[in-house]
């Protein structure tokens, strides 16, 4: 599905991180999932699942499909919980 107007850059992932997690930068210059509402995040990750040290794509602007961990209504903000998934 096409995505205008959308960044998308590439990072180390430090940890494994499920696809579709939100996503803020860890402390070796790649990213890790965001574990709190209050995190600093930078983007959510594409569909595709990454390894520890591997490249994964963060899309940064534009949309993104996360997952969910709850109910979230159509067009409401969201935050990430302590897994990286989103929340109302």
């Amino acid at each position: 599905m096409p995505n205008p107007g959308a960044l998308i850059k590439s990072y180390t992932a430090e940890v494994a991180i499920p696809g579709r997690t939100i996503v803020k930068f860890g402390s070796a210059g790649g990213v890790v999932p965001a574990a709190a509402a209050t995190d600093a995040a930078i983007g959510i990750t594409d569909q595709l699942d990454a390894a520890q040290g591997q490249v994964v794509d963060v899309v940064m602007s534009g949309s993104a499909e996360a997952k969910l961990a709850g109910t979230v209504g159509a067009g409401a903000p969201v935050a990430s919980n302590a897994s990286g998934r989103a929340v109302a």
